[in-house]
C-alpha cells in the first residue's frame, strides 16, 4: 500500500513538474511563431529621394506618387521649396518597393467661390461647384499614371532621381 502511494505520489510529482513546462511551451511556441512571422519576407522597401523640376525650375508643394506596376503599396512624397522629395510607403521616409513604378506628380489649386464658415467652424450654406475652378500648376497629364509618361525602376541606378516635367 505504501509503495502504491509512493508510485501515485511520484506520478503526481511528475505531473506537477510537467505542468509548468507545458505552460511554458504553450506560451513560448506561439511567441516563436510570432517572431518568425515578423521576418522580412515581405516586399523590400528601399529609400528613394529626388527632385522635381517643371521647365527646369524646382516645383514646391507637389505630391509625388510611385505606383508599383503589377501590385503593391504605392509610395508618396511631397516636394519642398527646392523641389526635393523623399518617399514614404509604410514609415516616414522609408522609400518605395523594389521594382518598376508608374509615377504621378500633382499640384493644383482651386479658385473661385468658397464656403462660408460659421463661428462654430462648420460650413454655412452651399457652394456652387461650377463657381470653383481648378488651376493645374503641374499640367494635369502628370496627375494620372497612364498619361504622365513617367516610369521609374527602384532602386534608382543614379541614386539621384530628377523628374523633369514640361508645361508644354
Amino acid at each position: 500500500s505504501k509503495s502504491r502511494r509512493q508510485s501515485r505520489g511520484d506520478s503526481v510529482m511528475n505531473f506537477e513538474n510537467y505542468f509548468p513546462r507545458a505552460i511554458g511551451c504553450g506560451i513560448a511556441f506561439p511567441f516563436l511563431l510570432f517572431l518568425i512571422g515578423c521576418g522580412s519576407d515581405g516586399p523590400e522597401i528601399v529609400p528613394v529621394k529626388g527632385t522635381v523640376l517643371l521647365d527646369d525650375k524646382p516645383i514646391s508643394g507637389a505630391t509625388i506618387t510611385f505606383i508599383p506596376v503589377g501590385e503593391g503599396r504605392p509610395a508618396i512624397g511631397k516636394t519642398d521649396d527646392q523641389g526635393q522629395f523623399e518617399l514614404t510607403t509604410i514609415k516616414t521616409g522609408d522609400g518605395a518597393l523594389i521594382g518598376e513604378h508608374e509615377v504621378t506628380v500633382t499640384l493644383m489649386k482651386t479658385t473661385g467661390a468658397s464656403a462660408q464658415v460659421g463661428e462654430d467652424g462648420l460650413q454655412v450654406g452651399n457652394v456652387d461647384p461650377s463657381a470653383q475652378k481648378v488651376e493645374w500648376i503641374v499640367p494635369q497629364k502628370y496627375s494620372q499614371p497612364k498619361t504622365s509618361g513617367l516610369r521609374v525602376e527602384v532602386p534608382i541606378a543614379d541614386k539621384e532621381l530628377v523628374l523633369r516635367l514640361s508645361s508644354n
